[in-house]
C-alpha cells in the first residue's frame, strides 16, 4: 500500500463536503493495486453507484455494538469518462454515510480514501470492491473482560474527605491541612474514635522505609480522653507495625495549653528502637483541662522539634493528633510559619501527617456523622457502555459526587428522586466512583466500570 499526498485533491475534496456533515479532522489518501481487507475486526459494506449503504440487521447490530477507529472508502482510479468527478462522488458518499448513521461520533475516527490502481478497463474495475470498510477496536474475550472488570473493582482509589463542620472545627481543619500541604504530608479526618489506631498504622505502613523516624504528637487535653483510651488499646498494633521496619525509631510527645496547665502542659519521650516502655509512658501522661478551646498546638510541636530527635539521614514522619486549633497571637510563642520553616529546614526536613479528631466524641457518646451508610439500593448496569442508574433508599437530603479512578471529582449535584441517571459516554474507559452523601456527610460509595 502506497501513501500519497494530494494537496490539491484534498482541498478540492474538503470543499465538496457540505457544512451539515460531521467534521472530519484528517483524510489520508492511499493507493493500492487491488484492495484486500485482512482485518478480522472490520465490517465490509459495498455501495452502489448512488452511494446507498444497505446493512442487514446483524451488520447494523455490529455497527451499534463496537467502537469505530477507522473508516475506509474504497474506489478505483479507472474512469470510463474523462469528465467523471471522483472527488465529488466520494464527498457525496461520505455525506450520505454521516446522514444515514447520525448516532456514530465521526470526530475521533481516522479516515482513508483507498484508490485501487490495478484496473485498466471497465470490466476489471467492476471486479474490484467499491464501498466502505468499518474498522473496530477489538473486543476482549469474556475471560479478559472479567479479569479487567475485577481489576478495576479492586483498584484502590483515595477520595477527598467530605467534612461535616457540625462536628469538626473548621479553623482546626484549615490549620492541620496547611501543615500537611506545606510539608509534603497528608491530613486524615477521623470521625469515629475507634479508627484512630488504624489511621496511625496506615501512615506508618505507607511511610515504611529503612531508617524511618516516627514522632507521635498528642493533644492531651480532656476532650481527647476517649482518643487516648483507643490509642492505648491499639498500641500493640502500632508497635507491631513499627517492628516490621528496619532501624526504625519512635518518640512520643504530648501538649495541652501552656497558659493554664502549668508545668504539666508538655511531655516528651524518645524510645529510640525500644518500644517496650511506650505503654508506661502513655499511662504516665496526665491529661489536662486545657482552658479555652484553642490549645498550644504550635508551641507543643515546636518544643518537640527542639528535642533533637531527628537523625540527619532518615525519613521523618510527624503524626499530629488533635481536635482543637492552635492558639494564634496572644498566648502562643510560635506560629504556623515557624513550624513549617522548622519542618522544611535542610537539616531536618520532615512530613506532617495530622490526624484530625472530633471534639464531640466523648466516652459513651460517639459521633454518627461521616460514616459509611447504605444509601444506594442498586446501581446498574455494571460494566456499562455509558448510562448508569442509581436506585436510592430515600432521596431526601442526598447529593452525589462522581470521581474518576485517579480520585478527581468530575461531577456533583443534588438528588431529587428515587432514581438518579448519569451518562459516562463521553469519558474514557475505566473505573468511576459514585459517592452518595446525606446531610450529615454519611456516605455510600458505588463503583462502575466503563467499557465502551
Amino acid at each position: 500500500m502506497k501513501k500519497i499526498t494530494f494537496l490539491y485533491l484534498f482541498i478540492q475534496f474538503a470543499t465538496l463536503l457540505s457544512s451539515s456533515a460531521a467534521h472530519i479532522q484528517h483524510i489520508e489518501v492511499v493507493q493500492v493495486p487491488k484492495y484486500e481487507n485482512l482485518s478480522e475486526h472490520a465490517l465490509v459494506v459495498p455501495v452502489n453507484y448512488a452511494g446507498d449503504i444497505i446493512l442487514s440487521d446483524k451488520e447494523f447490530e455490529i455497527l451499534l455494538d463496537h467502537e469505530l477507529v477507522k473508516i475506509e472508502l474504497v474506489y478505483t482510479q479507472f474512469r470510463r469518462n474523462i469528465h467523471f468527478n471522483q472527488e465529488e462522488l466520494n464527498a457525496n458518499r461520505i455525506e450520505k454515510l454521516q446522514n444515514q448513521f447520525p448516532f456514530i461520533n465521526f470526530d475521533p475516527i481516522k479516515w482513508n480514501l483507498v484508490e485501487q490502481t490495478q484496473a485498466q478497463t471497465y470490466e476489471e474495475a467492476q471486479k474490484c470492491f467499491h464501498g466502505f470498510v468499518f474498522h473496530f477496536k477489538p473486543k476482549m474475550s469474556d475471560d479478559e473482560s472479567i479479569m479487567m472488570f475485577d481489576a478495576f473493582m479492586d483498584m484502590e482509589v483515595k477520595l477527598p474527605t467530605e467534612i461535616d463542620y457540625a462536628v469538626f472545627n473548621k479553623k482546626c481543619v484549615q490549620q492541620f491541612s496547611r501543615l500537611a500541604q506545606k510539608t509534603g504530608g497528608d491530613v486524615t479526618v477521623v470521625a469515629k474514635t475507634s479508627e484512630v489506631t488504624k489511621s496511625i498504622v496506615n501512615i506508618i505502613d505507607e511511610s515504611a522505609t529503612e531508617g524511618l523516624d516516627v514522632m507521635i504528637i498528642l493533644d492531651k487535653t480532656s476532650s481527647m480522653a476517649d482518643d487516648f483510651i483507643n490509642i492505648k488499646k491499639g498500641l500493640h498494633q502500632i508497635i507491631s507495625s513499627l517492628e516490621n521496619i528496619k532501624d526504625v525509631r519512635l518518640a512520643i510527645s504530648s501538649f495541652g495549653d501552656k497558659n493554664v496547665d502549668g508545668r504539666k502542659w508538655y511531655d516528651f519521650k524518645n524510645f529510640e528502637g525500644d518500644f517496650t516502655h511506650a505503654r508506661n509512658f502513655l499511662n504516665s501522661i496526665q491529661q489536662t483541662f486545657g482552658g479555652d478551646y484553642p490549645e498550644s498546638v504550635y508551641d507543643g510541636v515546636y518544643e518537640t522539634f527542639k528535642e533533637d530527635f531527628w537523625r540527619s539521614n532518615s525519613k521523618r514522619v510527624a503524626i499530629l493528633l488533635g481536635d482543637a486549633p492552635s492558639l494564634v497571637g496572644i498566648g502562643t510563642t510560635y506560629t504556623e510559619k515557624d513550624i513549617v520553616e522548622a519542618a522544611t529546614a535542610d537539616e531536618i526536613h520532615m512530613n506532617f501527617y495530622p490526624i484530625l479528631l472530633s471534639p464531640y466524641n466523648t466516652i459513651g457518646n460517639a459521633v454518627s456523622n461521616m460514616q459509611p451508610k447504605s444509601l444506594v439500593a442498586e446501581i446498574y448496569p455494571n460494566p456499562t457502555n455509558g448510562p448508569v442508574t442509581l436506585k436510592l433508599e430515600n432521596p431526601e437530603g442526598l447529593s452525589v459526587q462522581i470521581f474518576d479512578q485517579s480520585g478527581k471529582m468530575i461531577h456533583e449535584e443534588a438528588i431529587d428522586s428515587e432514581e438518579y441517571n448519569y451518562n459516562l459516554q463521553d469519558l474514557k474507559n475505566g473505573l468511576y466512583l459514585f459517592r452518595v452523601l446525606d446531610e450529615k456527610k454519611n456516605f455510600d460509595v458505588q463503583r462502575v466500570v466503563l467499557n465502551k
